[in-house]
């Protein structure tokens, strides 16, 4: 019986030992355990990373040890039951069971602390987190507004460089201009000088032409000279110009009437130089001579303007003469003379109209040769009426298509008005001749001559 005690105790002690040792060594595992774990945790609280697994396995650890003490303590308990008189060594084992059990206790206080550490922490570096997406949210509404900022600075600076270049540009066209404005206001100032010298010179030249124009109206004789044996007439004078190479001449000698309508080569002032030979030479060969054979005038006329003019036939001489028409009205016989060079003239009888036609030659050098002009002897009544006219208005441009004013419609317009008087004849026909006109220029000067025997 004390045999198989005793074998019982050295059984019990084993297997004590066994699982002393095995106690022991779950105890120093347990200790490094959670040396490690705050070692961990205070790592975790440095550097700030997420260790909720990692203390997941630890705390699993520390509760198998856990369950290695409860079986050691069921262990004992039961040796307890078997023989309480010598198990003293296992009671203080025991109580340093307990007091690893409130170790455990204590630790797992400090696990929980832990745990509301760590999730302190993660609520701190959620915070944290929050705060740094903030700030970087911040950051980069920062960085987005100081791009913006550098692109408007930049698109700022871009249109002052351009708007200045454009300035500088403006400023050198401008500069230009006005180097050009004072050039042309230097040449308008010129161009003003020369057209008030141009003007004033015009002004003199007109002035005299005005001047030379009264001297020749003054040389052309008045209607009146043939009175009283012509007691009606008109003579329509129209210059072109202010001057006229148009003229009309009339006197009268031995109780003869002598009229001349002529037409001088050219108008203005060329043509009025040639009036004043024509009428100077006309003076000479009837007042003078005393000649009063209508084609001996145009034949004694025509020598004076070769010798004058210097003509003979060359090329390089003036082709300067006249186209004349001359009557010669003898009362006394009722015979009047005619002679035309190129200039026809219109007798009109009770309402019938007879041209008499010229000479197809000027009072000029001729190149066919100077053949004597034809004189011509018409028999005229009372109350008959002699039209005598220079080309210049049959060759008057006008009307709807600017055609002639042609020797057609003047014969119509002197049938139509032969009965008026004279007076009114010639309001007529210069009304008429001027609506034909109408806009256009008049293209030479016109001269009629309307008497009534």
């Amino acid at each position: 019986m004390r045999g198989s005690t005793i074998k019982n105790v050295i059984i019990i002690i084993l297997f004590f030992l066994i699982h002393s040792i095995a106690y022991t060594q779950n105890i120093a595992a347990l200790k490094d355990s959670i040396q490690k774990l705050n070692r961990e945790l205070d790592s975790l609280k440095e550097n700030n990373y997420s260790c909720q697994s990692l203390l997941k396995s630890k705390i699993k650890t520390v509760l198998s040890l856990t369950t290695s003490l409860s079986d050691t303590m069921k262990i004992i308990n039961y040796f307890k039951t078997h023989d309480k008189t010598e198990d003293r060594e296992l009671k203080a084992l025991m109580k340093e069971d307990i007091r690893d059990e409130d170790s455990l206790k204590h630790l797992e206080k400090d696990i929980q602390e832990n745990d509301s550490i760590i999730v302190q922490d993660k609520v701190e570096e959620k915070v944290m987190t929050s705060t740094i997406q903030r700030n970087k949210k911040l950051l980069m509404v920062m960085g987005v507004m100081l791009l913006l900022s550098i692109l408007l600075g930049l698109s700022i600076y871009t249109n002052y460089r351009d708007k200045k270049k454009a300035n500088d540009l403006l400023q050198e066209k401008n500069e230009k201009i006005s180097a050009q404005k004072e050039e042309l206001e230097r040449h308008h100032s010129k161009v003003l000088e020369q057209r008030n010298y141009i003007a004033q010179q015009n002004k003199e030249i007109t002035d005299s032409i005005i001047y030379a124009g009264r001297i020749q109206t003054a040389l052309l004789p008045h209607k009146d000279t043939i009175k009283p044996d012509i007691a009606e007439s008109f003579i329509l004078y129209m210059p072109r110009n202010i001057v006229s190479g148009d003229y009309y001449w009339m006197s009268k000698k031995d109780k003869k009437v002598i009229l001349v309508a002529a037409d001088c080569t050219g108008h203005g002032v060329p043509g009025a130089f040639m009036s004043m030979l024509g009428m100077a030479f006309l003076n000479d060969i009837i007042s003078n001579k005393g000649i009063l054979y209508a084609n001996e005038i145009l034949n004694q006329l025509r020598e004076y303007i070769i010798i004058a003019l210097k003509q003979k036939g060359a090329e390089e001489d003036s082709k300067d003469g006249m186209d004349m028409a001359i009557c010669i009205i003898d009362f006394g016989t009722m015979i009047m003379q005619y002679a035309g060079a190129y200039n026809p003239i219109y007798h009109i009888r009770s309402g019938e109209i007879k041209e008499i036609e010229a000479d197809r030659m000027p009072v000029s050098f001729y190149h066919k040769g100077q053949l004597s002009f034809t004189n011509k002897l018409i028999s005229i009544k009372e109350n008959d009426l002699i039209y005598m006219f220079s080309d210049g208005i049959c060759d008057q441009f006008g009307g709807q298509n600017n055609k002639k004013f042609s020797s057609h419609r003047f014969r119509e317009l002197l049938l139509a008005a032969h009965s008026k008087p004279l007076t009114e004849q010639h309001q007529l026909i210069e009304k008429a001749i001027n609506d034909w006109k109408g806009t256009y220029e008049q293209t030479d000067d016109i001269l009629v001559i309307g008497i009534k025997v």
